[in-house]
């Protein structure tokens, strides 16, 4: 058995790219598949068709009308689940644990077994481990016991060493991948009405962003770069993953009409299909302040979308080359306004830049790392 933990089900990078890694294991490996997600999501039912087993370590109890039940809930039902899970750990042991996030101390500290080795995938960058030193004792413990680790950068593997005392030896680059691929399909009906809803023309220059509101995905400074360039073209804009009854949300609106952006600004809540999105894109901005290598990169990629993302901010320039796009200092959005300009001025360099991203994208979307995650598996089975 290998029992795989993960910290939620939502549709954003950590969980989609553990589901990638648990249906490719199960495609090569007899072994029974189990899953305990911190918390679930909407990725749940497709966990559940690659898994023999899954289980929900905290369910919300706090939405609840009634006091009392969410006491119950929150006292009772948790607590038995919990107690319950930890129980069948004991008793079915797995022959390895593959920890995904530096967010699961709490669970892998009740479930550990001394003789269980332990692969932590750590996605994260210095600031979020920092915040769950903060908040959760047990992070401590998820580095102390681990057997080795994955790092989706070259990034993230010299900050797990350098900033947290991991041997660079029990560390394994794996980069991540996205299966989706362009389909070049911007004569369909629905890449019209959607050109149409949003009141696109063909001469519009459509520039992107996407990922959780919040300051570290920077989405701040994506309205800055959207304000510096609203007068100097037909630029509009569109941020693709928002939670709409999210307080960050409000923030990013109130701050996106501060700037006048009311009429050039398009916001998306998070989709399943975001493919359709990208084909609309011209130029896609990557203004993280901290990313370890974000998938959503890729997936612009994919469609020949030229990138730009700020310097000594993850993983992000280890996907961007020459002929690919651009790096610029961090933070410097005007910078990033400037180049978006050259792009968009120069319909030979976007040229040269999206057949330069695309072919750069084919180096990553393959089974290659999967395989190599495999691999580090297969060493414990």
């Amino acid at each position: 058995m290998i029992l795989f933990i993960g910290h939620e089900a939502s549709r954003t990078g950590a969980p989609i790219l553990l589901l990638r890694i648990i249906k490719h294991i199960k495609s090569v490996t007899s072994e029974d598949i189990h899953i305990i997600l911190k918390q679930g999501g909407v990725l749940e039912k497709e966990y559940q068709m690659y898994c023999n087993k899954i289980s929900i370590w905290h369910t919300d109890w706090y939405y609840e009308k009634s006091l009392i039940q969410r006491l119950k809930n929150r006292v009772f039902n948790n607590k038995r689940s919990q107690n319950n899970i930890v129980a069948f750990y004991n008793k079915n042991k797995p022959k390895v644990v593959f920890n995904n996030t530096v967010a699961n101390g709490i669970i892998l500290k009740k479930i550990f077994n001394p003789d269980i080795p332990v692969i932590s995938f750590i996605h994260e960058l210095q600031s979020v481990i920092d915040m769950h030193f903060l908040y959760s004792e047990e992070t401590n413990f998820l580095f102390e016991k681990s057997t080795e680790f994955i790092t989706p950068s070259k990034a993230t593997m010299i900050n797990l060493s350098k900033n947290n005392n991991i041997k660079l030896s029990a560390i394994n680059v794996c980069y991540g991948s996205v299966s989706n691929i362009s389909t070049n399909n911007k004569s369909s009906k629905e890449y019209e009405r959607l050109k149409k809803q949003f009141k696109i023309s063909d001469k519009t220059f459509l520039i992107g962003g996407c990922g959780t509101l919040g300051w570290r995905k920077g989405s701040d400074l994506f309205l800055k770069v959207c304000n510096q360039l609203q007068t100097e073209g037909n630029f509009k804009f569109i941020w693709i993953g928002v939670n709409k009854k999210s307080q960050s949300y409000n923030e990013f609106i109130y701050e996106a009409n501060k700037y006048d952006l009311e009429d050039k600004l398009i916001t998306i809540s998070t989709v399943e299909d975001i493919n359709k999105y990208y084909e609309l894109l011209d130029l896609f901005l990557m203004t993280s302040r901290e990313d370890p290598f974000p998938l959503v990169n890729l997936e612009a990629a994919s469609f020949g979308i030229p990138i730009i993302c700020f310097e000594d901010s993850g993983g992000s320039e280890e996907l961007i080359e020459e002929n690919t796009g651009f790096i610029v200092p961090y933070g410097d959005t005007s910078k990033m306004s400037q180049k978006a300009l050259e792009i968009n001025n120069s319909p030979k360099l976007r040229l040269k830049l999206s057949k330069g991203i695309a072919k750069q994208a084919r180096k990553f979307n393959n089974n290659n790392s999967m395989d190599k995650i495999y691999k580090i598996v297969l060493k414990y089975l």
